[in-house]
């Protein structure tokens, strides 16, 4: 999914999984773009940092692995109820 949400947003047809984001041409905007994009695919708490931070797809998948893993430990089970509810509607 990261690697499709790159894709469209550079403007390519294929992205590796160790391709790095900003050797493929993206930057500050487009790395805007890439994490609104994710959080709503994810509905997580990805900001552009994260794509600084961890340029390439598998270590983006992992910090949005991570950062999903720490809010589903924050939140109640009536929470998780009621979220895994709402995305299976």
């Amino acid at each position: 999914m990261i690697a499709s949400i790159w894709s469209v947003a550079l403007g390519i047809d294929q992205v590796g999984v160790e391709d790095n984001f900003f050797e493929l041409g993206g930057h500050s905007l487009r790395a805007t773009v890439v994490a609104s994009r994710i959080r709503q695919a994810f509905d997580c708490a990805v900001q552009v940092r994260h794509i600084f931070e961890n340029p390439t797809v598998s270590a983006l998948a992992v910090t949005v692995e991570q950062l999903l893993i720490d809010e589903i430990a924050a939140m109640s089970g009536d929470e998780i109820d009621l979220s895994l509810h709402l995305h299976l509607q």
